[in-house]
């Protein structure tokens, strides 16, 4: 996996972020590392790491940022972030927009 990050493949950067994020396969939990590669494979534009990053923004409460990498992960097909989407317009009273999504 790790020729893999060296390579620039985005899945394996985020599957590796993944590992960090939630300390799995023998790697030790760090956020900052995760974020690192989650932000890397979104700029190569993996939509698993634009959702990854959406939850970590919308966690830390910048819904701005969130709604972004929701928006990213949304057009480049993945469904959850579309539900996400609806959900954050829905909760913020904008039914017309959770409709939409």
């Amino acid at each position: 996996m790790m020729k893999r990050v060296e390579a620039n493949d985005p899945a394996s950067m985020c599957q590796l972020g993944c590992y960090y994020y939630h300390g799995h396969q023998g790697i030790h939990q760090d956020y900052a590392r995760s974020t690192e590669l989650y932000t890397r494979a979104a700029e190569l534009g993996n939509s698993y790491a634009h959702f990854n990053m959406a939850g970590i923004y919308r966690q830390g409460g910048d819904l701005k940022k969130a709604k972004f990498d929701y928006e990213a992960a949304a057009m480049a097909g993945h469904e959850l972030a579309r539900n996400n989407l609806g959900c954050i317009e829905g909760n913020s009273g904008n039914m017309e927009g959770a409709v939409k999504h």
